[in-house]
């Protein structure tokens, strides 16, 4: 078998440990999105031979290929590029996720090579800078919300954006229309701005925000959820330097909920993932470990003739392992190093005036605490206490009187004189 060393009943896979390492490249790869013409392609190896749709060119087994998560259209990664016709199913999509084609929709999938600006958004500022583009209060007054639901509707309906026409529209209504397209949320775009202004902070001042964004994981023990966490912690983090009067402040509470609230969301996301891949190279790492002493327990059974004869491959095998060990631990030590620094805290039912500060062997065993990898389930200790040293004393029982002592010794007397 290629890639294999078989020897007498022990059969020592070389390879083993390869796949678990190019499916960790394939992960961090498959991550990045190509955009096209409305295509997002992800990379993706050849499962089955197939051809490609723009070449027409043979795909092999294992081959590194492009396939758009929308339409599902594959190709070489060189080809992706040469795609001339749009995605058409990433509108739909759009529509299904925003409510519309046109407003709430990706921007990418708006535009192409040949027109850099949506149709519809250039048609309402060519028909505002016909009709009323120096009419005071234009973009100020708003149109009535009938009429705009109806302008919305024939734009979202309209089977072609190239086919629309404004001139039978109010002007307020076609400023309003402007306005709703750029008043479109996105949570990936505030997500990108938000983690901009992060990276920009001092050192300090970020490590410190990581810590607290990870301190704030624990919703299933303390039911804190974000967005519970984002109210209260909001104004401590976002509060301006500049004196405001407490109305203005109010005001600004929501925003700076919408914030922090995001910042938590995507930070415990990253800390997720980062938490599963370390999992993932540990997995790697003990199969790796496993092939090892598979090499060495079958060096040891086997007699020195068999040895000499496969001394070779089995070198070549565990110099491969080894290798392979050595970068799964590094790159494992890399992510365990963008955790944040953590320390066990108690809680204040465990904290007192005189054992805050002692030194005692217990109080060291008890403070190496470890924390669960997935946020689900509460903390455990590392190390369990010994019961017999933190076991409770008895009282020490007081000495007998004197008269007790008399009046034992009368009554042994007596018994023997009449009994003995």
């Amino acid at each position: 078998m290629p890639g294999t060393v078989v020897a007498s009943s022990v059969e020592v896979h070389i390879g083993v440990a390869e796949p678990y390492v190019g499916m960790l490249a394939l992960k961090f790869w498959k991550n990045y999105e190509h955009l096209h013409n409305g295509h997002k392609f992800k990379a993706e190896y050849v499962h089955v031979p197939t051809y490609c749709e723009i070449c027409n060119q043979f795909m092999w087994h294992a081959e590194k290929i492009f396939i758009c998560t929308s339409c599902r259209i594959s190709c070489h990664k060189k080809c992706y590029s040469k795609i001339m016709h749009y995605c058409t199913p990433s509108i739909q999509r759009a529509a299904n996720a925003t409510g519309g084609r046109f407003f709430g929709a990706e921007l990418n999938t708006l535009v192409d090579d040949e027109q850099a600006v949506p149709v519809v958004i250039d048609k309402l500022f060519v028909a505002i800078e016909l009709r009323a583009l120096f009419v005071e209060g234009i973009y100020r007054k708003s149109a009535a919300i009938a009429q705009v639901r109806n302008a919305r509707r024939t734009i979202e309906t309209a089977p072609k954006f190239d086919e629309l026409c404004f001139d039978d529209v109010p002007v307020h209504v076609i400023s309003t229309l402007v306005k709703s397209f750029f008043q479109v949320e996105e949570a990936f775009e505030r997500i990108r701005c938000l983690s901009v202004m992060v990276e920009l902070l001092p050192k300090c001042n970020r490590s410190v925000l990581d810590r607290l964004m990870y301190h704030l994981a624990r919703e299933s023990v303390n039911k804190m959820g974000s967005a519970n966490l984002a109210l209260i912690f909001a104004p401590c983090i976002l509060r301006s330097n500049q004196s405001v009067h407490a109305q203005e402040q109010l005001h600004d509470v929501n925003r700076q909920a919408i914030c922090v609230q995001a910042l938590i969301d995507e930070k415990l996301r990253q800390f997720r993932v980062t938490v599963t891949h370390i999992v993932t190279l540990e997995h790697a790492s003990e199969k790796i470990t496993e092939n090892l002493r598979r090499i060495d327990q079958h060096r040891r059974d086997s007699d020195v003739a068999q040895v000499a004869a496969q001394n070779s491959k089995m070198e070549t095998a565990r110099q491969l392992f080894i290798e392979q060990l050595d970068f799964l631990d590094s790159e494992k030590d890399k992510l365990i190093q963008d955790l944040p620094p953590l320390a066990p805290v108690a809680s204040s039912e465990d904290l007192s005036s005189s054992d805050e500060h002692s030194n005692s062997p217990f109080a060291t065993e008890q403070s190496q605490e470890e924390y669960a990898v997935d946020f689900d389930v509460p903390p455990t200790f590392g190390t369990l206490p010994n019961p017999s040293a933190t076991r409770a004393r008895k009282p020490r029982s007081r000495p007998p009187t004197r008269q007790f002592r008399l009046a034992a010794v009368s009554s042994e007397k007596f018994f023997q004189a009449n009994f003995g």
